[in-house]
């Protein structure tokens, strides 16, 4: 798979047949806006995958498809580090939810 990383996303800078990434909020919804303006259509003109589900992300543009961490299973390792004070070394599962974006 070909491709780039830009430090920042610019407006204007969309362009059909290429799949974003973003790991902002703030930015997805730039992004989204300027996908609407252009009249183009999310997981056919372009595709947009975002960090970190929330329900947010599931309901605007017809879903966006996300990758995330399950924070509990953090939360809890974290916590028996504290109460045992022992070494955690832990591959904490991503999980990705595909909706329309792609």
């Amino acid at each position: 798979m070909n491709g780039h990383i830009e430090k920042q996303f610019k407006s204007g800078d969309l362009q059909k047949g290429k799949l974003y990434f973003t790991i902002h909020n703030p930015e997805l919804y730039v992004m989204l806006k300027e996908v609407l303006q252009k009249k183009w259509k999310l997981g056919r003109d372009l595709g947009i995958l975002s960090h970190n589900d929330d329900v947010i992300k599931e309901i605007i543009s017809g879903g966006i498809t996300t990758f995330s961490t399950n924070f509990s299973a953090i939360g809890q390792e974290a916590a028996r580090f504290v109460l045992n004070r022992s070494l955690v070394r832990k591959i904490v599962p991503t999980t990705l939810v595909d909706r329309k974006s792609l």
